[in-house]
């Protein structure tokens, strides 16, 4: 049976109709702009942070230690040490960096103990934030009252061991970068584990001492758990320790 050509014509403009509906329901919404896997990084933000600067560790060692009062100075931050930033506001730890994320001890080494304010780009990954020092000085005016010190708890994490500059550095803030053994290379290395379950990523230590005070290295300060660790790089691990926020004393490391 022939079909009339009126039929087809109108049977066709209903066929392109729906085909051009089709295409504009794909189309993003007007004004929105569709993300693409290379724009997940997040860039730094210029902030200022005053409080205490520590050894990134202290905080770790304080909570540790029933009864014990530690006060940080400029031995804190000799050595391979690694600088932190105690943000009098809310408590939150930054770890203090250069711009080419090494160690900001050398130079903050004369403030540790004293409240300052520092101003640098912040950037955060998995729940730790680093600050990129770029001016520091005297803090003005009455510090607040104190935040609450966090207490330590036993845990295991389970995740993978990780160069922790990996997960804060904008360029891939540990979305798209898988750590290797090459990431550890070196001493001066800041490990850490980013746990599966939840995504937090904890900056690793080496025990302390029975007392409560840290166990240093040839060149003084608290040591990180890199040598513990680095075997492991690259794999799932098993680590167990005493846990303060973001950072963990490591008493036991296995692969999972």
């Amino acid at each position: 049976m022939k079909i009339p050509f009126v039929r087809i014509v109108i049977l066709s403009l209903v066929g392109l109709g729906a085909v051009g509906f089709a295409q504009e329901a794909a189309k993003p919404a007007s004004g929105t702009k569709k993300e693409s896997p290379e724009k997940k990084a997040v860039a730094a933000k210029e902030i200022a942070v005053t409080g205490e600067v520590v050894n990134l560790a202290c905080p770790l060692f304080a909570a540790s230690s029933a009864g014990a009062k530690h006060a940080c100075g400029p031995e804190c931050l000799k050595g391979r040490a690694w600088a932190g930033v105690l943000d009098e506001k809310n408590g939150d730890l930054f770890v203090a960096c250069e711009k080419d994320y090494a160690s900001a001890a050398p130079r903050l080494g004369t403030w540790a103990g004293q409240r300052v304010t520092i101003k640098g780009k912040a950037t955060e990954g998995r729940g730790l934030r680093a600050l990129q020092v770029e001016e520091v000085a005297k803090a003005e005016g009455t510090a607040p009252a104190g935040a609450p010190v966090p207490t330590a708890r036993e845990g295991t994490i389970t995740g993978s061991v990780v160069n922790v500059l990996c997960a804060l550095h904008p360029a891939s803030n540990g979305d798209r970068h898988v750590c290797d053994a090459k990431c550890l290379d070196g001493d001066q290395v800041l490990v850490g584990i980013r746990d599966d379950l939840s995504g937090k990523l904890y900056v690793a230590f080496a025990p302390m001492h029975a007392g409560g005070e840290p166990k240093g290295d040839a060149k003084g300060g608290p040591k990180t758990a890199i040598e513990t660790l680095r075997p492991l790089a690259g794999a799932k691990a098993w680590v167990t320790g005493k846990i303060v926020g973001n950072l963990i004393e490591v008493t036991k490391a296995e692969k999972a």
